[in-house]
């Protein structure tokens, strides 16, 4: 019967009846209909995208649909039955592709609606489409101007982004409040620095080139491509060029330190083992004869300040002689008097916690202080003894000197200071110049768009780097002098005024030195020579130092470097002659490490106590990928052809062929005989002799032996001319320069009696 259904073309045809004929004798009739539904089941999921529960919940829902429809057209009629459908089918579990659910999901998550961390991290930001002047997001719909509702990326809780476009901008309000309502919002002037603006559907629009404001709730500025941020960390769109755009990475890639509610609960626990330190603290120096009365106590993250008072007759000196003795009986490892208390009638006895807070970057940033302070390169660097925020402007310190023992915190301050740059400044406000001949440091930062060149590992190269600051340092003193503006915010005001076409607008540059005894090593006459000159006179060029080392000693912290470098801070010393080294004064040899450190700025006449703000290496990843992503760094030429040519710079100076010359004339070459012959240093004639080595002149080491040399008298000549100077003529020289300085000194002499 199958197969004469099957030749008539019923039931699937004659593939159908044998398929039917052979389960039939397989399975049974019954089992054969089994296999027909579960098949017709498979068939119904994979063509219909649905999962095994979505058919059962969609089953059962059309089951109760035709029994409501059937109830509904024996009542009401067959009109208020198919009603009646139509609502139902509303309400049924439709299948959605993949690209419909991610869709979906962008849609709630840009109307504000909450998802889990990991939702957030499965799901992609929609692509933007492109539709004439204006560019939304493909399946999201967002209004700006709701201030409760702000849009927020899959990864970090941002504007949707794709590349280097920005899709809307918001501010972010901190828990305390701190922030304020920052620059203008959305629209008004900074819409017109931005070059972008919000339509009156909230909407990023598209505008030309020049930075006027499109649709926006103001009137925009014509400052091109020179946009300003919006409040204190606002999420800022900017334009690096006619195209590009430039996001500042934002404070929720930074993670949070502990609430202000945990922090104050963990206080009351401790207030009674305080005050049985303060008493105790009393009761010692009454042990002693030293009668003084407690007046406040400061308690830190890592250190509590008991400030006392002393009685009639009783000498500051006496106070401080006993820090052993209080440190025995507070069972401290290290107690430091402060005496006196800058602006107060006290004295301070900083004592270490039981247990120390950590200070985190984000916490700091998030502060009033961060927000209020006025400068164009704030700095987060921690809080101090009561807890306070301590912020400070780098063009305000001018330069900046951090030295202290290994494993005291000097790498987590200095990349503290550059992600606080990074997530408040733009590639084309702040540039980078970065030097690390331990390598391992700084490299972590290359890529950023804010880099002048790589980061600088060789020593070498770093002495080239450092000339090469020099002349840009000289170059914008040019620029100001015809301009007749003094400084760079100066010229900076009359670029603006002027307009991108004339006046460009010139970036702060920041040289952050990782390791300052290394290049010390190497060429230590340049690398003093140019931090000189860029400490005396950089500050005005928008040029300023950071310059750390690790070892404290006046062969590296010359007495040239100290005295142009006027804001230092000292991490945890073995001594008090490398804090004296570094402040000018003891103190740092009493910190206990771990971030612990005393910041003395120029504006200061003591050193402030601080915890450093602490940021982790994952974090620093997440910034440096969030800037590295938007657009690439675009090296200065300059450096990059100065530390290339650097090796072979002193090859055809007048000094390398006179070298040369005696080399060949004695047949021999060695480090002493250019040291005696030549009257030079020994770093310098080392130099010489690796350049001969690179060139082919002379042949290599050989330990204690003498070098070969691989040239002779008519290739000299045939290099550098017939005129050339031969090693005779060298000793004629030295020997005119012997008998004039003979002569000299008789004549002094003479003179004398």
């Amino acid at each position: 019967m199958e197969m004469e259904a099957g030749i008539r073309g019923f039931g699937g045809g004659v593939i159908g009846a044998l398929a039917c004929l052979v389960s039939r004798r397989v399975f049974g009739t019954v089992g054969l209909w089994v296999v027909l539904v579960a098949s017709g089941t498979a068939g119904i999921i994979l063509a219909s995208g649905w999962s095994l529960t979505d058919l059962t919940v969609n089953s059962g829902r059309l089951i109760k649909l035709g029994a409501s429809s059937f109830g509904g057209t024996m009542l009401f009629g067959i009109r208020k039955a198919k009603s009646g459908f139509g609502k139902e089918a509303a309400g049924l579990h439709a299948p959605m592709s993949r690209y419909a659910r991610e869709n979906e999901s962008a849609a709630r998550i840009a109307a504000g609606e909450g998802l889990p961390a990991a939702a957030l991290r499965e799901v992609p930001a929609p692509r933007p489409e492109v539709k004439g002047e204006e560019i939304t997001p493909r399946g999201v719909s967002w209004d700006a101007s709701e201030p409760g509702r702000p849009g927020i990326s899959s990864l970090d809780g941002r504007p949707p982004t794709t590349g280097s476009t920005t899709i809307s901008e918001h501010t972010r309000q901190s828990s305390a409040g701190a922030w304020g309502d920052g620059a203008k919002g959305v629209g008004g002037e900074a819409q017109g620095r931005t070059g972008r603006g919000l339509g009156e559907s909230g909407k990023p629009v598209r505008t030309e080139s020049r930075g006027e404001a499109g649709q926006g709730s103001g009137q925009g500025s014509r400052e091109g491509r020179q946009p300003a941020r919006e409040g204190a960390l606002g999420y800022t769109q900017i334009t690096l060029g006619p195209e590009i755009l430039y996001e500042v990475p934002p404070i929720t890639l930074l993670s949070g330190g502990i609430s202000s509610e945990v922090e104050k609960r963990k206080r009351k626990k401790d207030d009674k083992s305080l005050m049985a330190r303060a008493n105790l603290l009393v009761e010692t120096l009454a042990n002693f004869g030293v009668n003084v009365s407690l007046t406040d106590v400061k308690v830190g993250p890592a250190v509590t300040r008991f400030e006392v008072h002393p009685a009639k007759g009783v000498k500051v000196s006496q106070v401080s002689r006993l820090a052993d003795d209080i440190a025995l009986a507070l069972a401290a490892p290290e107690i430091r008097v402060e005496a006196p208390i800058p602006g107060k009638s006290a004295i301070g006895i900083e004592v270490p916690n039981l247990e120390t807070s950590l200070v985190r970057l984000r916490d700091v940033i998030e502060s009033r202080a961060f927000a209020e302070l006025k400068s164009p390169l704030r700095l987060a660097l921690g809080k101090d003894i009561a807890g306070n925020p301590i912020v400070a402007g780098l063009d305000k310190m001018l330069h900046l000197l951090i030295a202290g023992a290994t494993g005291s915190g000097k790498s987590v301050c200095i990349n503290a200071i550059i992600t606080s740059l990074l997530l408040a400044t733009r590639p084309d406000e702040v540039k980078f110049l970065l030097i690390d001949p331990k390598v391992v440091e700084l490299s972590v930062y290359n890529g950023i768009p804010h880099l002048i060149s790589p980061v600088v590992t060789a020593p070498k190269k770093a002495a080239s780097a450092l000339r090469w600051v020099v002349n840009e340092m000289m170059r914008r003193y040019e620029a100001f002098g015809e301009t007749g503006v003094r400084d760079i915010a100066g010229y900076n005001e009359w670029a603006k005024n002027q307009g991108p076409e004339k006046g460009k607008r010139l970036p702060y540059i920041v040289v952050v030195i990782d390791e300052l005894s290394d290049l010390m090593m190497v060429s230590p006459v340049e690398v003093e020579d140019c931090i000189f000159r860029l400490a005396q006179m950089a500050r005005a060029a928008g040029i300023h130092l950071v310059v750390a080392t690790q070892r404290p000693s006046t062969d590296v912290i010359t007495g040239t470097i100290k005295a142009n470098i006027p804001s230092r801070i000292a991490f945890a010393v073995s001594s008090h002659v490398d804090s004296k080294t570094i402040l000018d004064m003891v103190g740092a040899e009493k910190l206990i490490g771990g971030g612990d450190m005393l910041f003395l700025p120029v504006w200061a006449t003591k050193p402030v106590r601080v915890q450093g703000a602490y940021v982790s290496d994952r974090e620093v990843e997440r910034v440096v990928a969030f800037a590295s992503r938007q657009c690439r760094p675009q090296f200065e030429a300059d450096v990059t052809s100065v530390q290339e040519e650097d090796t072979n710079s002193s090859v055809d100076d007048e000094l390398f062929r006179k070298a040369l010359a005696i080399v060949v004339e004695q047949g021999q070459a060695s480090v002493s005989l250019l040291q005696r012959k030549l009257r030079i240093g020994y770093s310098r004639a080392g130099r010489l002799i690796d350049a001969m080595e690179e060139r082919g002149y002379v042949g290599a080491y050989e330990g204690s032996k003498p070098r070969d040399v691989k040239i002779t008298w008519e290739e000299y000549e045939r290099l550098f001319g017939p005129k050339a100077q031969s090693g005779a003529d060298i000793r004629s020289e030295e020997k005119t320069d012997v008998r004039s300085e003979a002569r000299a000194k008789t004549d002094y002499r003479q003179s004398k009696t």
